[in-house]
């Protein structure tokens, strides 16, 4: 049995695991003759191994080893790190999952500088079908993982949750067809309200994926210590089983340097042991924080702190990630993941505890206005289709309100409740307004003016 290998010198560019993670991938799809030049994107945030001018000449040089078993990829982090190439190994993502994730950075530095009062028809058609299929393409390629490592451990099942999020075809394709019209709409300004709130909701479960993403560079490391690996497989399992179509409205990594001066067993909240802090919202649109805490006073582990607006938790608060206690920050490999290949999708800051509320506060408006804008949306693209038609004009609560599940009803009532509750906030008096003069007055502070 043949156990040839051979090296890739990393050393002299200062690369971190994120970056090794993604080299690692490459090579292997080059060794496995499945690179093509439209990797190319994925390359932007990689420097080139020193021993070769360009990626075509490491992927020549890949390819005469074709009969490799593992290779190697020396670097100052690591040392050495060995990874298996051969056919059929699956102890790594394919590359196409950082493909899509660097893609994906471009399509939200677009719709952050979307302007739709100008933009043409095509342009908003292309940029939104860049994030139906970034979400789609994500969602696949890491469902495809944990497929992969389920068959191979045995511990496969049909019942079996292997996908990160749930892809609703219906609602994306009716946006990916709407988004030709914008230009064209009657009502053109409230329907491109209406739309960018929509492209706003698709990227908020984008993030979600690409948040995924960096995590799956680092569970699968193997030159990680074990205990740090299984700390972030832990994390990883939770997430894929208890939550599902998460809405992610900011991810912040904290900027302050760990105070390696204490001991971990005597640090408190002015250390910055708070490493991570992901603002979400789930089904039921109520703003959830999670925070990766490295271990401190009271807490001696690795840990994730869960609290919603009210300052209440939730059954994951103190979710322990880690057995023993840590003086270094084992956070650090996920932070350098998100910053390196998810930099248009977190913030780089400090935020203080006291903070904390102000945000989850402007979360809960952001997906009030996700759902209030259902309505909002039928009642634009119907109003065109009776006005076509020489019907009469499209009222939603005649058409479409009884035909809603309670539930739903309830949510957008709850929905149109904190918007009408955060209009008060501006001085205004939601007793003179409609729904829609409503949505759009928060739209504007919140959406128009980027306030989160």
């Amino acid at each position: 049995m043949s156990t040839k290998s051979f090296d890739i010198d990393y050393r002299g560019v200062n690369a971190n695991i994120a970056q090794i993670q993604v080299l690692a991938a490459v090579v292997k799809e080059m060794v496995q003759d499945k690179y093509n030049d439209g990797n190319s994107l994925l390359l932007v945030s990689l420097s080139m191994p020193k021993d070769f001018s360009n990626w075509s000449a490491l992927n020549n040089y890949c390819k005469t080893q074709n009969d490799a078993i593992y290779f190697r990829i020396l670097s100052e982090v690591f040392g050495s790190s060995t990874y298996i190439c051969e056919f059929g190994d699956h102890t790594q993502p394919r590359s196409d999952v950082y493909l899509y994730l660097s893609v994906l950075q471009d399509t939200f530095t677009q719709l952050n500088n979307l302007k739709l009062e100008t933009a043409l028809a095509n342009d908003i058609h292309k940029l939104t079908q860049q994030l139906t299929s970034s979400y789609m393409l994500l969602n696949n390629s890491i469902g495809e993982f944990f497929f992969n490592l389920a068959c191979e451990n045995g511990t496969f099942s049909w019942n079996s949750k292997l996908y990160p999020g749930h892809i609703n075809l219906d609602w994306m394709r009716e946006l990916n067809g709407a988004g030709m019209f914008v230009e064209s709409s009657k009502n053109k300004k409230r329907f491109q309200k209406v739309f960018k709130t929509k492209l706003e909701e698709l990227a908020c479960q984008c993030r979600f994926m690409a948040f995924w993403s960096c995590l799956l560079q680092i569970i699968t490391c193997p030159s990680l210590p074990k205990d740090t690996r299984n700390s972030f497989y832990k994390f990883a399992f939770c997430l894929l089983h208890n939550f599902d179509s998460v809405y992610v409205h900011l991810i912040i990594v904290e900027q302050s340097a760990l105070n390696q001066s204490v001991k971990s067993e005597n640090r408190g909240a002015c250390d910055n042991t708070t490493r991570l802090k992901v603002y979400f919202t789930l089904e039921d649109g109520h703003p959830l924080l999670a925070r990766f805490d490295l271990s401190h006073k009271g807490v001696p582990y690795l840990h994730i702190n869960m609290e919603d607006e009210k300052g209440e938790v939730s059954k994951f608060n103190h979710c322990q990630l880690s057995l023993t206690e840590s003086e270094n920050n084992i956070l650090k490999p996920l932070e350098d993941a998100l910053m390196t290949f998810n930099y248009t999708g977190v913030e780089f800051w400090h935020i203080p505890t006291d903070i904390d509320k102000e945000i989850l506060h402007r979360v809960a408006v952001e997906r009030a206005l996700f759902g209030a804008c259902s309505i909002e949306w039928g009642t634009v693209i119907f109003s065109n289709i009776y006005e076509k038609q020489s019907l009469k004009p499209y009222d939603w609560d005649k058409e479409h309100q009884g035909q809603l599940s309670t539930e739903t009803q309830i949510y957008i009532r709850d929905c149109h409740t904190v918007l009408a509750n955060e209009v008060i906030s501006y001085g205004f008096n939601p007793k003179g307004l409609n729904h829609t003069e409503i949505f759009e007055c928060v739209y504007d502070e919140i959406i128009e003016k980027k306030r989160i």
